[in-house]
């Protein structure tokens, strides 16, 4: 589930329900740790939409964890050199991630416990 997306500019975006096989996908992928990844353009594919709109060229990802996995923080550029500077700002990306594990992850933990 995606809480938030919102543009450099600060417009939000309105989200998309993101496939169950591309959620499949990024959760293997963060239970390994953060990662950047050129960003192919599918524009038959729903959740690429969204994306492919902002011409994005490549996307960071960093886990968010409180204990266990909780959550993905994403970033996304349209910089011709998207890579290259994602792959720069990934050590601050996963220190926002850990921030965020640490601030919402007791109210998610309450959230998600079987009782």
């Amino acid at each position: 589930m995606s809480l938030a997306f919102v543009r450099s500019d600060g417009v939000p975006v309105p989200l998309r329900h993101l496939p169950f096989q591309r959620s499949r996908t990024l959760r293997k992928r963060a239970e390994e740790g953060p990662w950047v990844e050129a960003w192919v353009h599918r524009p038959w594919h729903p959740y690429d939409r969204l994306f492919a709109e902002m011409d994005v060229n490549a996307v960071g990802y960093a886990p968010v964890r409180h204990g266990r996995l909780i959550g993905l923080l994403t970033i996304a550029s349209a910089e011709v050199d998207a890579i290259s500077r994602l792959t720069e700002a990934l050590p601050a990306l996963l220190e926002f991630a850990d921030f965020a594990g640490a601030l919402l992850g007791p109210a998610i933990a309450d959230l998600t416990e079987i009782g």
